[in-house]
């Protein structure tokens, strides 16, 4: 379990199955998230980019590819127009500010020493997410296959 000012998360890691040379991942079992604020669920088949993170950000990232690869995989989800998390008690399809805040959250619930990832990558998606989160209609959160399956 680790801590954010969203409280103590409990995060299911899930199962992935990438596809080589395809940038895309599909999510082969349930994703949650739960803190005594949020809930979530990242369903099973879903697929988006993961953690498109520029190449600059990498090398000032603690992260490994795995978090990364999850958190982003979260944060695709909620940038989904049909995305519907429960925020304080309340079902919330969630604003593009309140997706990066929880993703903010849930880096730095990695630890203390990932504080600083947390910020880089919020300030990352606040600058480069917003045209992710305008297409969002037909560009995140598959539920299907890229495949054509």
């Amino acid at each position: 379990m680790s801590h954010s000012k969203l409280g103590e998360f409990e995060i299911d890691w899930g199962l992935f199955t990438c596809a080589p040379g395809n940038p895309w991942v599909r999510v082969e079992r349930e994703i949650w998230v739960v803190s005594d604020r949020l809930s979530l669920c990242v369903p099973m088949g879903m697929w988006c980019d993961g953690a498109s993170v520029p190449n600059g950000l990498w090398s000032m990232l603690t992260l490994t590819p795995l978090m990364m690869l999850l958190y982003g995989t979260v944060h695709d989800f909620m940038y989904r127009k049909d995305c519907l998390i429960t925020l304080d008690d309340e079902p919330v399809t969630p604003t593009r500010v309140q997706a990066d805040v929880i993703f903010r959250g849930l880096v730095a619930s990695t630890g203390e020493s990932y504080l600083g990832d947390a910020r880089r990558c919020y300030y990352a998606v606040r600058v480069a997410g917003g045209s992710s989160y305008h297409q969002r209609d037909t560009r995140f959160g598959w539920v299907g296959s890229v495949w054509g399956e």
